[in-house]
């Protein structure tokens, strides 16, 4: 075993809304969430909408999914549209009664209908984690009507881990550094968080099947297949992570980056890199609010299930760093010319990283780099301050533009 003594241990927490779309609705429409039968579409005019959520009842019945279309859902249950804007006032609401617990800074937002929370310095004042946890989940239930599991730990991905694989059957779950054999070594590695299909593929290959296995691997040779990135999976078998987690808001961001599942296949270059085009904007959008710029650009490309072909997921990292969108595209673009060979294509995505102040924006000035920054600032002005489609591209008015659509959804579906 290891030695833990060396390992910090804190009092943090997961915390996750369950089935937080279909609850949402529950608690709104007054239904008793332990009986509806109840789904909530993406689109009630497509019978091929997918499934975003549904109730405890409807998953366990019929084993409904987010992988189940409207078409399939039987008739006699409640079927209702997402309304994503209500959901974010609902989630934004939790966390601001989270507020009334912990400082901000000790709450980190993870999802919509997912937080985790340093409770380390509050136990004094609310007593032992169990205590506290039932504190927070009466307080949440009062306040919204929606039931909330919580994970224990020494670390983030303790807490995460049992919440995932424990927490959500039985409301709460804890895992300290003792309780590691018991309670994480039994787990197959690809129900692990953090763990991809990918990568447990992988582990596969070298006989490791569960998180025993991958914890009593020589270190050596998982750094040696995996990298820094399977030296940290190696650690987490045997449940240590330094994550110490700070919401410091966004000028501390790691990574600037957006992704989108179209809702057609895409097989034109031009329609493609439209596309390209309107999520790098968004990407740079968020990245010059937050006064960062960054050197290394990611160009996501996901095809369609009848490929039958790997994604195309490619890296460009540039001499000096930059948040204007004209650079950022001219870098996807190479990426996409210089390697997408063709194909049906259902996923695109954009991010920057390897990221720095403002301070460090090397202005061009032969290109004329100022005058494109204060042309891309004046654009995200005018936009925050009237809506994203006050100022669209005339592409974007094109059969393969997605911004005319989006501008009146949030998350990729209505209001």
């Amino acid at each position: 075993m290891i030695d833990y003594s060396h390992a910090p241990r804190h009092d943090y927490f997961c915390i996750d809304a369950r089935s937080f779309y279909a609850s949402c609705e529950m608690a709104r429409l007054g239904l008793d969430p332990d009986k509806t039968f109840l789904v909530v579409a993406g689109d009630l005019k497509r019978p091929g909408s997918i499934i975003l959520a549904a109730s405890p009842r409807a998953k366990e019945v019929y084993g409904i999914s987010t992988q189940t279309r409207l078409f399939q859902v039987p008739k006699h249950i409640h079927i209702v549209e997402a309304n994503m804007e209500y959901y974010l006032e609902v989630s934004v609401g939790i966390t601001r009664l989270l507020s009334t617990f912990v400082s901000m800074e000790d709450i980190f937002p993870y999802s919509i209908d997912e937080s985790f929370l340093n409770l380390t310095p509050y136990r004094r004042l609310y007593g032992e984690p169990r205590e506290i946890a039932e504190k927070l989940r009466t307080a949440i239930w009062q306040s919204y009507g929606i039931r909330v599991a919580i994970g224990v730990g020494d670390n983030p991905f303790l807490s995460k881990v049992v919440m995932d694989r424990y927490g959500k059957k039985s409301g709460y779950a804890e895992c300290r550094y003792e309780d590691v054999p018991r309670l994480i070594w039994p787990l197959e590695v690809q129900s692990v968080w953090g763990i991809g299909e990918a990568t447990a593929l992988k582990l596969r290959r070298i006989g490791i099947y569960r998180m025993e296995q991958l914890a009593k691997a020589p270190l050596s040779l998982i750094r040696k297949k995996f990298g820094s990135v399977g030296e940290m999976h190696y650690w987490h078998a045997w449940g240590i992570d330094y994550s110490n987690l700070k919401n410091n808001g966004g000028s501390e961001a790691k990574s600037f980056g957006h992704s989108i599942t179209l809702l057609r296949d895409y097989h034109e270059k031009k329609e493609i890199l439209l596309v390209v085009l309107e999520i790098t904007e968004e990407v740079c959008r968020r990245a010059r609010r937050a006064n960062r710029s960054g050197k290394t650009i990611h160009l996501y490309i996901g095809y369609s299930r009848e490929e039958q072909r790997r994604s195309l997921s490619k890296s460009f990292s540039l001499s000096y760093h930059t948040n204007l969108t004209a650079d950022i595209y001219r870098v996807c673009k190479y990426i996409f010319e210089n390697h997408y060979t063709g194909g049906a294509v259902r996923q695109v995505g954009v991010s920057l990283t390897n990221l720095a102040s403002d301070d460090f924006l090397q202005l061009d000035l032969f290109k004329n780099n100022e005058k494109q920054l204060k042309l891309d600032r004046i654009i995200d002005t005018i936009r925050d301050k009237f809506g994203f489609g006050a100022l669209l591209r005339a592409s974007s008015y094109t059969k393969g533009g997605i911004m005319v659509k989006r501008v009146n959804q949030i998350g990729g579906h209505k209001r």
